[in-house]
């Protein structure tokens, strides 16, 4: 018969793959979400670049031309984090209901009726997963800064193609490329 720690053991090496599944179906999911704004982006940056006479190119005139794809952009990333969270918390209640069922199955009943075991809310897990650094940043803080390096990737793309002398659909889909 399996010890506690055997099934333990057996059980958190299952559930580590499910995890890095499940992991690579978010992260596909909230690039889908980004993806499904490029092309309004890419339109729009099209549009604000045909309005920029390449003879009066200059970066604040650039910037004031960007606004609605900085909008798109913005718009993209909220609805990325939003989904992100509702991921996170579903994520949370799932874990939380799998860490006491898991105890409960691999700690014999014995045990159990004497140190009964008392699990933890999905709400404190889910802030718990918001407190922990990812990549070396709190969630909230990468997706406020992809944002900002989305937008500078997208204008340094603009500033490159005017210098080398890109047509406006070749600096367009290079921007697309960034976004």
């Amino acid at each position: 018969m399996a010890t506690a720690n055997d099934k333990l053991q057996d059980e958190s090496l299952a559930h580590a793959f499910w995890v890095s599944r499940y992991s690579t179906g978010v992260a596909n999911r909230m690039i889908k979400v980004l993806n499904d704004s490029d092309a309004e982006l890419t339109a729009r940056l099209l549009v604000a670049i045909d309005t920029l006479d390449p003879e009066s190119f200059t970066v604040s005139r650039l910037e004031a031309l960007l606004v609605s794809v900085r909008a798109i952009n913005k718009d993209a990333i909220q609805s990325m984090y939003a989904a992100l969270s509702t991921e996170l918390q579903e994520l949370a209640k799932h874990e939380a209901s799998f860490q006491m069922s898991l105890f409960q199955f691999a700690i014999p009943d014995d045990v159990l009726a004497l140190h009964p075991l008392v699990g933890i809310s999905p709400d404190a897990v889910y802030a718990a997963a918001m407190a922990r650094p990812f990549q070396g940043r709190l969630l909230s803080e990468l997706a406020c800064n992809l944002e900002a390096d989305r937008m500078a990737r997208i204008s340094n793309t603009v500033r490159q193609g005017f210098l080398l002398g890109d047509t406006h659909e070749q600096i367009a889909k290079k921007g697309r490329g960034h976004a």
